[in-house]
């Protein structure tokens, strides 16, 4: 991204200055730009390398402002879209409260996905936990969802048909993100309580 400065006659402005960036709309949210310096330009040109966003937004708009100058100096760019990469990542997570995975119960998963960006999934992405290695013939239900406000997909009913241990993959638009979680051992049915009788 570049940004020229440049005088009233619309000539690059000689010498060197400070150009600050930021968002000018706060679609994108507080601090949303990711970059390494605000650069000093030569020649009037200030050149942004590597800026990254961290949330998506549309109708979005940047202004660059010259550091110190008094009247205030600056621009606002056209409107634009901060769009989502590809989604590339999940991490999985189980619940820390529900105790071990049970097969034939209903259990408790979070799946964190984000982009080629490590920005977070847009809200209301659909996502699909899918078994990437496990028993032979195993499957699962409840296992889609979408994406909520903090990034992630939380399946509150997954159930596993069958006991053993499971490696699970996230499905997004029918394609697999490969981005694997830990092993999950799956228990048989656990038993909540016996009730024993002497003759």
């Amino acid at each position: 991204m570049t940004v020229m400065v440049t005088d009233g006659l619309g000539q690059p402005v000689p010498g060197e200055c400070t150009v600050l960036l930021s968002e000018y709309t706060n679609v994108l949210g507080w601090n949303p730009l990711d970059f390494d310096d605000d650069p000093v330009t030569v020649d009037g040109l200030a050149e942004f390398v590597d800026v990254r966003l961290n949330r998506t937004g549309e109708a979005a708009r940047l202004q660059a402002v010259a550091a110190g100058h008094s009247p205030t100096v600056g621009a606002i760019s056209a409107p634009f879209d901060g769009l989502p990469g590809p989604m590339v990542k999940a991490d999985h997570e189980g619940s820390d409260d529900d105790g071990p995975f049970f097969a034939g119960l209903p259990q408790r998963l979070w799946v964190a996905v984000y982009d080629d960006c490590t920005n977070h999934a847009p809200i209301g992405t659909e996502g699909v936990v899918v078994i990437h290695a496990g028993p032979e013939g195993a499957s699962l239900s409840g296992n889609a969802g979408v994406v909520d406000e903090w990034g992630a997909i939380e399946l509150n009913q997954l159930v596993f048909d069958q006991p053993g241990e499971y490696v699970l993959d996230l499905e997004i638009g029918g394609v697999r993100l490969e981005s694997l979680s830990n092993p999950i051992t799956v228990f048989s049915d656990q038993v909540f309580s016996d009730r024993f009788q002497a003759p």
